[in-house]
Order: structure tokens, then sequence, then C-alpha cells
């Protein structure tokens, strides 16, 4: 009987842990979707959550962690596709429309995260955290 509970209790948990893992790692940041990285009072700073900005400052020389989470002029409303999230900001500078971009794409289910510069339309920098 005991061995019975056991192999029950053992199927439950190993059947719980699947789902977790099938959510992914980083699931609970579809919450950001429609909201702005900075500019929302009282949603808080999306660059400053642990595990976004931990990440971000092993990747990125401290000139591109600043133009990406603070150094930008406009910014797009987070958006996610499938299981991945993506952060666009623009150093708009003196060019009409946006130059010097930043493209953050996050991959919620591994934690990868891919950091595009580009001005206009010319890839500048790429980093890839995986």
């Amino acid at each position: 009987m005991r061995k019975g509970r056991f192999l029950s209790l053992a199927m439950c948990f190993f059947c719980l842990y699947g789902l977790a893992v099938a959510q992914g790692k980083l699931d609970h940041l579809k919450k950001w979707e429609g909201r702005y990285p900075t500019y929302n009072k009282g949603q808080g700073n999306f660059f400053r959550l642990p595990e976004i900005e931990r990440p971000l400052r092993k990747l990125l020389s401290k000139e591109d962690f600043y133009h990406l989470t603070k150094g930008h002029k406009k910014e797009s409303p987070i958006e996610v596709f499938a299981n991945t999230l993506k952060v666009d900001v623009c150093g708009a500078g003196d060019c009409a429309g946006c130059c010097r971009n930043a493209l953050l794409r996050i991959d919620l289910k591994t934690g990868n995260m891919q950091v595009t510069f580009y001005d206009a339309g010319q890839v500048l920098r790429q980093y890839d955290k995986k």
C-alpha cells in the first residue's frame, strides 16, 4: 500500500514538474505584454528585473547596456509572439524617424537573449546569450 501511495505522489510530482518546464523559465514575463519597458508609472522598470538585468549586464558593454535600458528617446510596447518576448527602443537622434535602434528578444522557454543594435536598417552589433 505504501509503495502505491509513493508511486502516486511521484507521478503527480513529475506531472507538475513537466507542466512547469513546459511553461518556460520566464513565462511570467508575458504579463509585460503591451506595457512600456521604462515609461510605465507604477509598473516598475522591465530592465531592472533581476532575470533581465543580470544577464544583460554580463552580455553587453556598459555603453550598450545604457543605450538599451536608459539612453533611448522612444520605446514601443513590449510584444510577445508565441514564446518570444520583444522589446524595441529607439535612440532617435537628428534623423527623421528612428535611428540607432536596439532590439531585445528573449526566448521565454529557454531564457536565451539576443540584442541587436542597428542604425538605418544596418546591423551594427549583435549579442547572443544562450
